[in-house]
């Protein structure tokens, strides 16, 4: 699987099913009994993932995970972000650690988020790394986690304490993560594999003597909430990050559609490429590498980041003559838009090609939806079609000022349009 999925997802709504504390934990044997980590259903307490299933819970004081359907003595790897920022890939090192200068198993995972631990496991041996605050990792803590490896069903379980994962600090109010499993079978024979969430990208890279597989990993789980009886299940948000900053210009971009999302970033993050040049961001599609194409409807249930060098545009329309026209939906409670790249609904290959209208990227807001300030000029900022549902609202951040635009669109409210907050927010 590459960066562009077609596929469908649950839809996540405010009112969303929440999880409890499980009790009793579940036994630390190899052996997944009925319900042992709750409701045995994707997007709550278990995945299914390339004919492996990843199962995880929690209670007051300890995380508990369990891989199946695939061999104990090949490694796995969790990175999970105890304090989210936004964008989850921005902020200073001190969030989180972003880059690992080495691998595992030949495989270097690039990260959608700034991570804080991360874990490494396998039957005979296991380790854990904290972000060291230089946006690298500390030295390993191993075999201090005990994991329990069943041969017989190809399971794998353990189980970590809050405060091993979040280094003293406890149970995390939230958490972003996601998890691999990889294959090292010697020079050109090595992989990863079952992957969580199940969109990320698995192939057997097979690498050679001296060399290693990197992974950019776009997808992960949002941990919106871990209280007892309100806790987001921990497989049911799933985010997005864009954030493949090698690119050249002309090429890179991801294509989706037909998907929810809780969180969707586009966001470079890094001045390694001519991306961040003010003069590649205006007319032409291709320039930025680090840009999303809407191919088909996508939900976003909380915020939309587009970062400085980053792009979010309707599919390209492919023969030219045809035509595409989708749909985003910001449906969340609390949902906001950045943007300090570039957003455009009706983006033209060059400024008088005229094929405006062969491209379009609707908006419908079925939420409350906040657009906050940004300093972009309002070309770089351009909606087309823009629909509020009923008892939906589109809003100004208090005291901020953003400049947009719409082009060749209509607007149509059914609910509230308020872009000047009464603290002097306006747009």
């Amino acid at each position: 699987m590459g960066y562009c999925s077609l596929l469908s997802a649950l839809l996540i709504t405010s009112g969303s099913i929440n999880g409890q504390f499980i009790s009793p934990a579940p036994a630390q044997d190899g052996i997944i009994n009925s319900s042992e980590y709750g409701i045995h259903i994707d997007g709550q307490n278990q995945q299914e993932s390339g004919g492996g299933t990843w199962f995880l819970n929690w209670d007051a004081n300890n995380l508990y995970i369990a891989v199946t359907g695939s061999n104990p003595s090949e490694g796995g790897l969790i990175y999970i972000d105890v304090n989210p920022v936004i964008p989850v890939n921005g902020g200073a090192n001190n969030d989180g650690s972003l880059q690992w200068s080495f691998d595992y198993d030949r495989t270097k995972i690039i990260q959608p988020f700034r991570g804080d631990f991360k874990f490494y496991f396998k039957d005979s041996y296991n380790e854990f790394r904290y972000a060291d605050g230089s946006n690298e990792w500390t030295i390993e803590t191993a075999n201090t986690i005990t994991t329990s490896a069943n041969y017989f069903t190809n399971t794998i379980e353990f189980v970590i304490p809050w405060s091993t994962v979040t280094n003293g600090n406890g149970r995390p109010n939230a958490f972003n993560w996601f998890g691999y499993k990889m294959y090292d079978n010697g020079d050109g024979n090595n992989g990863t594999y079952h992957p969580v969430p199940d969109w990320n990208p698995t192939q057997p890279n097979n690498a050679g003597s001296g060399d290693f597989n990197q992974v950019f990993v776009p997808y992960y789980y949002s941990v919106i909430n871990t209280d007892n009886n309100t806790a987001t299940k921990p497989f049911l948000a799933k985010s997005l990050t864009y954030h493949e900053d090698n690119s050249g210009q002309f090429v890179g971009g991801m294509e989706i559609g037909g998907i929810t999302l809780y969180d969707l970033t586009v966001n470079d993050n890094s001045a390694d490429n001519d991306d961040n040049a003010v003069g590649y961001d205006l007319y032409n599609n291709a320039q930025i590498a680090n840009r999303i194409l809407i191919s088909d409807h996508v939900v976003v249930n909380n915020n939309l980041y587009i970062g400085q060098g980053s792009a979010l545009f309707p599919a390209n329309n492919l023969p030219a003559s045809s035509t595409v026209d989708v749909n985003l939906t910001m449906d969340g409670a609390t949902g906001k838009i950045y943007n300090y790249g570039r957003l455009d609904c009706t983006p033209e290959v060059t400024q008088s090609s005229g094929d405006w209208d062969k491209r379009r990227l609707n908006f419908i807001f079925d939420g409350t939806t906040t657009i906050m300030p940004s300093t972009i000029f309002k070309d770089r900022f351009r909606f087309s079609n823009i629909t509020i549902n009923s008892s939906a609202e589109l809003l100004a951040d208090a005291g901020g000022t953003a400049g947009i635009e719409m082009q060749y669109g209509n607007l149509n409210n059914n609910g509230t349009l308020n872009l000047s907050a009464s603290n002097s927010g306006n747009i």
